[in-house]
C-alpha cells in the first residue's frame, strides 16, 4: 500500500465528513430523501475529489474537470428539484457540495493541510449562519460604510502609496503616513464597537485601568525614576541636540528614556482629565452612581467640561496611536522588547543608559547572555 496515496485519500474523506457533519446536523429534521446531501454524500464527494485528483496526475487534468462538472450538474439538478418541491431558493448546501469536491481534489493533489483548514473554515461559516445573520441585523448603515472605508484604506489606498522619503529634508514617507492614518482609523473603528458593546462600562473600565496604573506606578515601581523634574533639564538639552543630528557629551537616560517619561506624564494628565470630567458629566444623566442634577453647574461651566472631556479623549486616543507607532519603529524595538520581557541586554544598557544614573544588577538570560 502506498502510504502517501492513502493519506491523501484519508484527508479528502475527512474533508467530506467535516462539511457533511455540519450540513447533516442542519438538515437533520428533514425526511429521508428530502435533503440535497447529508453526511454520507459529502464524505463520498470529498473522497471522489481526492480520487479524481490522483487519477488526473496519470490521465490528465481533463479528468478532474469532468468530475467537477459532474458534481456541479448534480448539485444544480438537485437544487431545481427542491425548488419545485418545496419552493426553497437557498443554494448553500449545493455550493458546499461543489466546494467539498474541490477541497477533496486539493487534498488529493498533495495540498492536504491547507485543504483541511479550508474545510474547517467552510464548516464554520455554514455552522455560524444564525450568528452571522444576527450580526448583520445588529449592524447599522454607518457601520457597514465605515467597514468598507477601512477596507478601502487598507487594501486599495495604502498599497498605492510610495514607500520612500519625500518632501523637505526627505522627512515625509507617504507609506508610513498612510499606516498612521490606517492605525488611527482602526483604533477609532474598534473603539466605536467597544462602546456599542460595553456601553457605559467602557468608561468604568478605562477609569479602573488608570487607577490601577497610578497605584502600580507609585507602590510597585520606582515612581521617581519615571517622573520628569528640574534635574532632567541637562538630559532634555542633550536629547534635543541628538534629535537634530549632533552628539553632545550630555548625560544619557537613567532607567527610563526621556521620551518614555514625558509620554507617561502626558498620558497620566490626559487620562485624569478624561476620568474627572467624565465623572462630573455623569451628573447630567441618570446613573446608579449619582443622582441626576443637570443644574449642578452653570451652562458655561458645563460647556468647558464637555470641551475638556472631548479634547482630552481625542488626545488620549492620539497618544495611544503614537505609542503603538513608536513601539513598532525599528530603532525603538529594543524598548518594546524590554517592556515585554522585562530586561535589556548588557550592550543595550551601556549604549542607551547611564550606569551612574541607573545601577542595575546584571544576570544571565536563558540563552546565556548578560541581561539587565
Amino acid at each position: 500500500m502506498d502510504v502517501a496515496v492513502a493519506q491523501r485519500l484519508g484527508v479528502a474523506l475527512a474533508i467530506g465528513f467535516v462539511i457533511g457533519a455540519e450540513r447533516g446536523w442542519e438538515t437533520r429534521a428533514a425526511a429521508e430523501g428530502g435533503r440535497t446531501a447529508g453526511l454520507r454524500t459529502f464524505a463520498l464527494t470529498g473522497l471522489f475529489g481526492g480520487l479524481a485528483a490522483l487519477l488526473a496526475e496519470r490521465f490528465g487534468a481533463s479528468l478532474l474537470a469532468v468530475g467537477f462538472l459532474g458534481v456541479a450538474a448534480l448539485a444544480v439538478a438537485s437544487y431545481f428539484a427542491l425548488v419545485r418541491a418545496h419552493g426553497d431558493l437557498g443554494f448553500t448546501t449545493e455550493l458546499a457540495l461543489v466546494l467539498t469536491y474541490g477541497l477533496g481534489a486539493l487534498a488529493g493533489s498533495g495540498v492536504q493541510l491547507e485543504a483541511l483548514a479550508a474545510a474547517v473554515v467552510v464548516a464554520a461559516i455554514l455552522g455560524f449562519k444564525r450568528e452571522l445573520h444576527r450580526g448583520l441585523e445588529w449592524l447599522e448603515r454607518r457601520e457597514v460604510t465605515a467597514t468598507l472605508q477601512l477596507l478601502l484604506i487598507a487594501a486599495v489606498a495604502l498599497p498605492l502609496l510610495p514607500d520612500r522619503a519625500m518632501g523637505p529634508f526627505e522627512a515625509l514617507n507617504p507609506r508610513r503616513i498612510g499606516l498612521l492614518v490606517l492605525l488611527l482609523a482602526a483604533i477609532s473603528y474598534g473603539g466605536w464597537f467597544a462602546v456599542r458593546l460595553a456601553g457605559e462600562r467602557a468608561g468604568l473600565l478605562l477609569t479602573a485601568s488608570i487607577i490601577f496604573h497610578i497605584f502600580h506606578s507609585i507602590f510597585a515601581m520606582d515612581f521617581w525614576s519615571i517622573w520628569v523634574g528640574p534635574k532632567d533639564i541637562p538630559e532634555i538639552k542633550a536629547e534635543f541636540l541628538r534629535e537634530i543630528g549632533k552628539e553632545p557629551p550630555g548625560p544619557k537616560p537613567g532607567k527610563y528614556p526621556l521620551g518614555n517619561r514625558l509620554y507617561h506624564l502626558v498620558v497620566m494628565i490626559a487620562g485624569l482629565i478624561v476620568v474627572a470630567s467624565g465623572i462630573v458629566m455623569m451628573y447630567r444623566v441618570r446613573t446608579p452612581v449619582f443622582d441626576r442634577n443637570p443644574y449642578l453647574f452653570s451652562d458655561q461651566t458645563w460647556g468647558v467640561t464637555y470641551v475638556l472631556h472631548g479634547l482630552s479623549g481625542v488626545g488620549f486616543v492620539g497618544l495611544v496611536i503614537a505609542h503603538i507607532y513608536f513601539a513598532l519603529r525599528p530603532e525603538k524595538l529594543w524598548i518594546t522588547r524590554s517592556m515585554l520581557l522585562g530586561y535589556v541586554t548588557r550592550r543595550e544598557y551601556l549604549t542607551h543608559h547611564d550606569p551612574d544614573r541607573w545601577k542595575a544588577p546584571v544576570s544571565r538570560s536563558a540563552a546565556g547572555a548578560d541581561v539587565v
